[in-house]
């Protein structure tokens, strides 16, 4: 197989997983993976392919966004190794902005939320209140 038709092929995975809604789970960027790696391309030429079509095309990456999750919590929680309710808004406002409004407010909340919990981040509640709890109530994680 050419590389032209290679390239055109791993192309067409892509524009056909982002096409409706310009966001590209983390299914579809591992079904996108396993079909550049079935056109014998190595994983890591086509995890860099993938991303630099999704910069070219200004499509959204979900796994690029929990990488930039990860790294705003880690660097709220760096003061006092605990992220407060004004912390988790903060991430969610950056992560809204760099979803260019491909995702819910609701649904970045809950993908904050899900990397909080996947990297063990403390909860820093307030005097009376559980922001935390509460949250998870209102988006139905509990």
């Amino acid at each position: 197989m050419s590389l032209d038709l290679i390239r055109r092929r791993f192309l067409q995975e892509i524009k056909l997983r982002a096409y409706d809604d310009g966001y590209i789970t983390r299914e579809e960027e591992r079904e996108i993976l396993k079909a550049a790696v079935e056109l014998n391309v190595t994983l890591e030429s086509a995890r860099e392919a993938l991303r630099q079509v999704c910069r070219h095309q200004d499509y959204v990456l979900e796994s690029a966004l929990r990488e930039r999750i990860v790294e705003v919590l880690d660097q709220s929680a760096s003061d006092d190794g605990r992220i407060d309710e004004r912390e988790f808004h903060h991430a969610v406002e950056m992560i809204g902005e760099l979803s260019r409004g491909r995702l819910t407010p609701n649904a970045i909340k809950r993908m904050v939320l899900e990397e909080m919990e996947r990297d063990a981040a403390r909860v820093k509640t307030g005097l009376f209140t559980n922001w935390h709890t509460r949250l998870r109530k209102e988006l139905g994680l509990t």
